[in-house]
């Protein structure tokens, strides 16, 4: 919160000259311009330089930090940040195509740090797609672009050693049809449909499918997830009411494990079952559990500390 304020000022005064004061509001947000320093509270002063900004950040009177923005026929080069005794804090540099389009940011911790690429958009060798880089020394995140600016393949580098991909399959017209992803021996593809909901995903391990699992819709509601496995069929079923799950069943091999009911958006009731016999009734309100029931011999338990 107090990072963002500072940029929003700095770019409301950029143009002014000299130094100013800045005091905030009871609830943070920054007031206007004041006189001098206040002893109460957050204030902010903002001093132009030659090619750079200074903003420093008090407390009740007190330097806590300062930030300098160095800038370039208006253009945005670097931001620094140190602490109220001048120690550097993180360091963060900006670099421009030459068409004056942002290419690429990079960011450090501390004085003794080398730059991490935290953004680096460069044409590749066909001169239409975009490529954007993330890390550090042997260790990248490589992501393809297509003209459009959708991604299109995601390579993962760790010590130089490439150690996963994604690839994302488009139409003609841009729209995601399946993602592809693998990490070391094992490989997950996921399909969707013209919608762009997801319709069925499978997992394989070193080349052999280990699970498929379905996913069914009626309009834009999810209404039954198949899985299949190990030899063992999970089926969830959902019922909605208007725009929410009121009840959500689960199955093993068409045997009923687990069914859940919501009484309200902030109360379910979750029954567990035993060779599709009722075991357990536990009540949840605002995602905590608050009471078991076990309904073979009717005893009720209060959950102490939930």
């Amino acid at each position: 919160m107090r990072f963002y304020w500072i940029i929003v000022l700095a770019t409301l005064i950029s143009a002014a000259d000299g130094l100013e004061w800045y005091e905030s509001s009871p609830s943070g947000v920054p007031k206007s311009p004041i006189a001098d320093l206040p002893a109460e509270g957050w204030a902010l002063s903002i001093e132009d330089a030659e090619d750079a900004e200074i903003q420093t950040l008090y407390l009740d009177g007190v330097k806590k930090s300062f930030h300098v923005l160095l800038r370039r026929d208006g253009r945005l080069l670097g931001r620094e940040e140190f602490d109220a005794e001048g120690n550097l804090i993180r360091k963060i540099e900006y670099a421009y195509d030459v068409d004056g389009r942002p290419r690429a940011i990079y960011y450090s911790e501390g004085a003794e740090t080398e730059p991490h690429v935290i953004s680096d958009i460069a044409l590749t060798i066909d001169h239409e797609n975009r490529r954007h880089l993330e890390g550090f020394e042997e260790s990248w995140r490589i992501t393809d672009m297509s003209s459009d600016g959708r991604q299109s393949t995601l390579s993962i580098l760790d010590s130089g050693k490439k150690i996963g991909e994604t690839n994302w399959i488009r139409d003609s017209e841009g729209n995601l049809e399946e993602e592809i992803i693998v990490r070391g021996t094992e490989e997950r593809r996921i399909r969707y449909d013209s919608e762009a909901r997801m319709i069925n995903e499978e997992i394989l391990k070193n080349g052999v499918p280990i699970m498929l699992r379905s996913y069914i819709w009626e309009g834009d509601k999810l209404v039954r997830v198949e899985e299949r496995g190990s030899g063992v069929v999970k089926v969830k079923i959902f019922v909605w009411l208007e725009d929410r799950i009121v009840e959500e069943t689960s199955t093993i091999d068409g045997i009923i494990s687990a069914r859940l009911i919501w009484r309200n958006q902030n109360e379910k009731i979750e029954t567990l079952y035993k060779d599709g016999e009722p075991l357990v009734r536990v009540h949840w309100r605002d995602g905590r559990k608050y009471k078991e029931e076990f309904i073979g011999d009717q005893k009720i338990r209060q959950d102490r500390g939930l």
